[in-house]
């Protein structure tokens, strides 16, 4: 997420971006890009060119790089609310439309996409904008389209952060004092919660756990799985209901 919906903070927006994620600005690893291809469904096996996607919060177009190495670019989509990062991602050749964060609406028609993707997005959006862009999402997905969508995890990724704080001393006061944009700090058990009434196999993992390096019990999928809400960060998928209320 490079852009931001929390409105009234374009200072520490700043800071938040440009300064203290660096990360933000460097392609995607190849295990990062392969994993997330996989969970949208997009392998050799699919048909690639009726496959469309949509990139939720797709920043300068790190994410939609990826997508567009193996499906048509006309097939590939992105949304913002920040100017900066989608003059990037239009110079880039990609097909971007900015949002209006104070309205939520996305400018689709009902049912346009088989895979909406949003990576670090949903911690920007302000709690009551957040339940309806769910909605949203789900109107503007096609029945059992998937959604892949990752975030950090509260209160746990505040363990994280301190950790790293001392580890990286150039980051040290944004990880001390965490991301001041982040005004929605979900946790995965909730959202979980917040997806049921749109979506079904709806399943979320988490990207690391406590001591996850010296215990192999703690690799094990079952184990993470059931030990998700400690996690650091989470990311998995969800199927849109034929139905969703």
């Amino acid at each position: 997420m490079d852009g931001n919906w929390s409105p009234g903070i374009s200072g520490l927006m700043s800071m938040a971006t440009a300064a203290a994620r660096p990360w933000l600005h460097t392609p995607i690893h190849e295990n990062t890009a392969e994993r997330v291809l996989s969970a949208c469904g997009i392998t050799a096996q699919s048909s690639l060119s009726s496959i469309r996607v949509l990139d939720f919060g797709c920043g300068n177009g790190r994410y939609l790089e990826v997508f567009a190495r193996r499906l048509p670019l006309e097939n590939v989509v992105g949304v913002d609310v920040d100017d900066n990062s989608l003059e990037q991602a239009r110079s880039a050749g990609f097909n971007v439309i900015r949002l209006d964060e104070n309205i939520v609406q996305l400018p689709f028609e009902t049912g346009q996409f088989d895979v909406v993707f949003s990576s670090n997005v949903i911690e920007h959006i302000p709690k009551d904008k957040y339940y309806l862009y769910l909605k949203e999402i789900a109107r503007v997905m096609r029945p059992r389209g998937i959604l892949a969508l990752g975030a950090p995890n509260y209160p746990y990724k505040r363990a994280f952060d301190i950790l790293a704080a001392f580890r990286n001393r150039e980051l040290f006061t944004y990880y001390l004092f965490d991301d001041p944009t982040h005004c929605n700090r979900v946790r995965v058990l909730d959202v979980e919660r917040d997806l049921e009434p749109y979506f079904t196999d709806i399943k979320l993992m988490p990207s690391e756990l406590p001591f996850q390096r010296w215990f192999s019990v703690l690799q094990r999928e079952d184990m993470q799985y059931r030990l998700r809400r400690f996690g650091n960060k989470f990311f998995g998928t969800a199927r849109r209901r034929a139905d969703p209320s």
